[in-house]
């Protein structure tokens, strides 16, 4: 017997994956004190030992994050021993080392707290990997880690026939590799400088764009800056058609979505990780088939 617990980030997919499955679908309510405090409640309490729970770590991830740990100890409470953590944005992985000393290194004190939770498995979505590789990832902790690609199912999505597929910075050359082979087409990586949070340089290197319609591939766009960046640039270099595929349309600032079509991007490309109007893929599938196997 196995159960699926919707966090209150995307119950829709959560509903998705207990369809799919085959299981039983066990909503979380949740509230707040008037201090602020979150209480969670489960509306069924008579749970199978095996349990999927489905929580996206955005927007609020701080808050997505707390609804994790409260609801999961809630379910070891409630006899529960094999639960799997499905978190199809999996938040605080871009903190994963110390650059000064004093800094937390974010995504080794999550592991430690959802560990805690009796958490023994995560099943994510294209995973944030900044400066570590998925292998060192799973180094950091005892939790079993398992990564799903939605890429070569973004890239069917693309309206353009054979585009060049073009990744902003080395982090995405693996979805952009993926993308292209999934299309037949070729694909190349852009040359990348974060000067801050929120501004990036990029450059094309060698490569020739000029007269080629483009698919940028990215796994999230927060601010957007990349992205933009690197359309502003094909276009000054008499790029054909934009188009943009990301699995994490995360989006933290109002005017991101403008910009990016402003940059002469004409299509927007992503899956239901995040809730969001541009969500054409639906990930239950991919979820449900790595849970089954």
């Amino acid at each position: 017997m196995t159960a699926v617990i919707a966090g209150s980030s995307v119950p829709g997919l959560a509903m998705s994956l207990a369809n799919r499955l085959g299981v039983q679908f066990v909503g979380v309510a949740t509230g707040r004190f008037p201090d602020g405090e979150l209480h969670v409640k489960i509306s069924n309490p008579d749970l199978p030992k095996k349990i999927y729970y489905v929580q996206t770590m955005t927007p609020l991830p701080n808050e997505r994050l707390t609804e994790l740990l409260l609801t999961c100890d809630l379910l070891m409470d409630l006899g529960c021993r094999e639960i799997t953590a499905v978190l199809p944005y999996l938040g605080y992985t871009r903190q994963d080392y110390r650059k000064v000393r004093g800094e937390a290194v974010s995504v080794e004190t999550l592991f430690k707290l959802l560990e805690g939770a009796g958490v023994v498995r995560i099943l994510s979505v294209d995973i944030h990997l900044h400066r570590l590789s998925l292998e060192d990832l799973k180094k950091l902790t005892k939790i079993e880690i398992t990564e799903v690609s939605a890429f070569p199912i973004l890239a069917k999505e693309c309206s353009l026939e054979k585009p060049f597929v073009l990744a902003p910075d080395e982090e995405a050359s693996r979805w952009a590799e993926s993308a292209a082979n999934t299309v037949g087409a070729d694909h190349g990586v852009m040359e990348k400088e974060r000067l801050t949070p929120e501004k990036v340089k990029v450059s094309f290197g060698d490569m020739d764009v000029a007269g080629r319609d483009i698919l940028i591939v990215d796994d999230i766009v927060s601010t957007g800056g990349t992205m933009i960046e690197t359309a502003q640039l094909l276009k000054k270099e008499g790029a054909g058609e934009l188009s943009a595929a990301f699995t994490h349309a995360v989006f933290s600032s109002s005017d991101c979505v403008a910009n990016l079509f402003n940059s002469g991007i004409k299509e927007l490309i992503s899956t239901n990780t995040v809730q969001n109007e541009f969500s054409r893929v639906n990930v239950a599938g991919l979820i449900a088939s790595s849970l089954a196997s």
